[in-house]
């Protein structure tokens, strides 16, 4: 979704921000909340709600990933919600503007934790790529997260000083025995 972000923000917030409100809150509480209320109200929230989260995680679960089945209880909520809404203020608007704001928030949310996790990853990848070409001297960017990518940070760290460590003392033996020191022994274990 960052590179999707990046390369075409308008186009999501066209979509996610504005569009897809707008037609869902017309679809689930325009039209089938109202057609529901006139069974029962309680029929028209708990079947609007639950419509709404279905329609939400209906592609995963046709494809057989029934994980996905808990993702249901989130939008089930906000459909609730939704719902509430617009039957207390008995318009649409207030309905298409909470959700608006719903899906401008996790769309930040999303990008915000997509960037803390893709630059880290970038930058260990770009010091990885640098090792693979021969560079052992370029510092690693520590990442302190409290989590993998500070333990990968760290670990390839320790493996560029190690092999740091490797290469000078194959150095100082070849140095050594350049010199007519055939005795010479090696630091490193």
């Amino acid at each position: 979704i960052e590179n999707l972000a990046i390369a075409h923000p308008i186009i999501i917030v066209i979509t996610s921000v504005i569009l897809a409100p707008i037609v869902e809150e017309l679809l689930f509480r325009s039209t089938l909340f109202g057609w529901l209320y006139e069974v029962h109200p309680i029929v028209a929230h708990f079947g609007s709600a639950f419509l709404f989260g279905f329609v939400h995680v209906m592609d995963a679960i046709l494809s057989g990933n029934y994980q996905e089945w808990t993702q249901i209880f989130a939008y089930f909520l906000m459909g609730g919600v939704l719902s509430f809404i617009y039957e207390k203020r008995n318009n649409i608007y207030v309905p298409i503007l909470s959700h608006m704001m719903n899906n401008l928030i996790s769309i930040l949310l999303v990008l915000q934790l997509a960037r803390s996790i893709s630059h880290p990853v970038k930058n260990v990848t770009s010091r990885m790529v640098a090792l693979s070409d021969g560079d052992l001297h370029t510092k690693v960017v520590p990442v302190r997260s409290k989590d993998e990518l500070e333990v990968l940070t760290y670990t390839l760290a320790d493996t560029v000083q190690t092999m740091n460590h490797y290469i000078s003392d194959i150095q100082q033996v070849l140095t050594q025995v350049a010199g007519g020191n055939l005795n010479v022994e090696p630091q490193v274990e």
